[in-house]
């Protein structure tokens, strides 16, 4: 089952980190350029914008089109 783009941005800033242990590197900010399958559900009357790494390394002729995802991040003050 793919993810929602939300869970999915959550997941990929999450494991630049490593909670629970003491910071040797402070990480302020990541980029993440990476191949990404997306897709629509329809859940009711609404629909979610799906969006997941690829399932596997190698895409088939039968798999969808892989987009790019570039992403940046960056520490900012609180509120």
């Amino acid at each position: 089952m793919r993810r929602t783009l939300a869970e999915t941005l959550v997941d990929l800033v999450d494991a630049v980190r490593a909670p629970g242990e003491p910071a040797v590197l402070r990480v302020t900010s990541v980029t993440l350029d990476l191949p990404i399958q997306v897709s629509l559900r329809q859940t009711g009357t609404e629909l979610e914008f799906l969006a997941d790494v690829p399932r596997w390394r190698w895409i088939t002729v039968f798999d969808e089109p892989l987009g790019r995802l570039q992403l940046y991040c960056e520490e900012g003050a609180g509120m």
